[in-house]
């Protein structure tokens, strides 16, 4: 009962109050199942290898290099109206991507400060979660920040060395040394991972600082390491529906879509397949959205729900439950 009630309760929140799947179609960028990809990305031993191979890439461009800026400072002189171009296509990027950063930052604030408030049966509306979204900003930006860091250099650090030793040992060393590392290493990104989640939600809900959110985080992770571990999973099994479904939806519409397609290329109606193909994208699109801003409301909703009854009452394992009614 305990899932159940926090399950049907943050469906309920996300289907009732659909502006959230607006903030969720940004928050779900910054990774919903976190958990899940740390685990997908050690499993397929890819855990920090891109991030290897980008510094390996931009190292070999030579921007590292003590002739870097003197370079730089020649091609201003040569090609002052091309630079000048560059430096401002690459602001124009930049402040664009720092707008996104802070649509996803504000958007995963106002989901948990409304789910709060829904939960609590408080007044809410779409202002309410973008004020705290705003107000909470900095410290919801450090938290996330501090968490994809240290993931990522954890993650990273799995992958060194197996690079460091892909030559000088034989196949099976390189799997041990990668099980071992694999045993030590996801826990703790997955831990991490979840810390992080208390955290914002003890900084929007709590209002405490950075810092004493981290410390509080940690301190309701111990206590509910297993709770946590057994909503990841049963949320995981909801992703993993939710996937399916999307799947055969696209096979059962792409029935009636390859028809068309195949009639317009008889008819030699190339506008019409050409549309068609046109507006298919723009749906698939849509619908990718949609679901996505939805599931995301619906999965923040739920950890924001499980850290206020494990603030409240606090809550039990359920295989704890079952080994209690075994013995």
């Amino acid at each position: 009962m305990f899932y159940r009630d926090i399950i049907k309760n943050s469906l309920k929140i996300a289907w009732n109050n659909k502006y959230l799947w607006f903030f969720g179609l940004f928050a779900g960028l910054l990774g919903n199942g976190g958990e899940y990809e740390i685990i997908f990305r050690g499993v397929s031993k890819d855990g920090g290898h891109g991030l290897w191979m980008s510094l390996n890439g931009l190292a070999e461009t030579g921007i590292f290099s003590a002739k870097a800026i003197p370079n730089i400072g020649r091609l201003f002189v040569k090609e002052p109206l091309t630079m000048i171009m560059i430096l401002v296509v690459g602001l124009i990027i930049l402040v664009l991507f720092g707008f996104l950063i802070w649509l996803m930052i504000v958007s995963q604030a106002a989901i948990v400060n409304n789910a709060s408030m829904i939960r609590s049966r408080r007044k809410n509306n779409f202002q309410d979660g973008l004020s705290a979204g705003i107000k909470y900003f900095w410290p919801a930006l450090g938290l996330n920040a501090a968490q994809k860091l240290i993931v990522g250099l954890v993650m990273a650090a799995l992958n060194l060395p197996l690079m460091l030793a892909v030559n000088r040992t034989g196949l099976v060393a390189i799997n041990t040394i990668y099980g071992i590392l694999f045993v030590i290493s996801i826990p703790i990104a997955i831990s991490i991972s979840f810390i992080a989640k208390y955290a914002v939600a003890y900084v929007v809900i709590k209002g405490k600082g950075s810092m004493e959110a981290l410390k509080s985080g940690w301190r309701l992770f111990l206590d509910n390491w297993l709770v946590s571990l057994e909503m990841a999973l049963l949320l995981f099994a909801i992703n993993l529906v939710r996937g399916v479904a999307l799947f055969l939806l696209f096979l059962v519409m792409a029935v009636p879509f390859l028809f068309l397609l195949i009639m317009f290329q008889t008819l030699a109606l190339v506008l019409g397949f050409w549309l068609l193909v046109f507006f298919a994208m723009i749906f698939m699109f849509c619908l990718i959205a949609v679901v996505g801003g939805a599931l995301a409301a619906f999965q923040i909703s739920a950890w924001t729900n499980l850290f206020i009854e494990l603030n409240g009452k606090g809550g039990t394992s359920k295989l704890v439950r079952l080994v209690s009614k075994l013995q």
